[in-house]
């Protein structure tokens, strides 16, 4: 019974999954830089170093600043829900829990959580421009709030799915 609560999820399964869609995102957002996919304004120009591309992940995450829709970010934007979504999917199946699915998958938090802490603490430390504070909203947002909300959702998926036979 290590690593598992009384509902039967898997922690190990949950934080592997929101790790591997953390890491996956980070990757969409490093390549499309370096293939030229970002926006030409504001930080998107500079992301040269591990640290400006870790803010560039989690504002890709909330494509709206200043008031203003970011068109340009949306499609990574997809990309990165769409990857949490997959995560609480995938936990939910190998669960195998119909009944919780909304909470078995918004259990991905466990590992995206983590790495978003942990993106967060090396930016403050390497890009000049960035304080613990700027970063603090987004943290909760982006490690907290959105694998809850979309983890669960793929959790749901898959219990639709599982109800409907495909």
């Amino acid at each position: 019974m290590t690593g598992r609560y009384s509902d039967g999820v898997d922690l190990r399964v949950s934080a592997l999954a929101g790790t591997a869609a953390y890491l996956l995102g980070a990757l969409v957002v490093v390549a499309s830089g370096r293939f030229g996919l970002h926006p030409d304004a504001g930080v998107w120009v500079r992301a040269d170093s591990l640290g400006e591309y870790l803010v560039v992940h989690m504002g890709a995450h909330l494509p709206v600043w200043s008031g203003e829709v970011q068109i340009a970010v949306l499609g990574q934007t997809v990309v990165l829900l769409a990857l949490l979504v997959a995560a609480g999917y995938v936990v939910t199946f190998i669960s195998d829990d119909g009944e919780n699915s909304v909470q078995v998958g918004g259990s991905v938090v466990l590992g995206y959580l983590g790495w978003t802490v942990l993106g967060s603490v090396y930016t403050v430390f390497t890009v000049a421009a960035i304080t613990w504070t700027q970063l603090l909203a987004p943290a909760v947002l982006v490690g907290f709030v959105l694998p809850v909300v979309f983890g669960g959702f793929g959790g749901g998926l898959y219990s639709r799915m599982l109800e409907s036979g495909t």
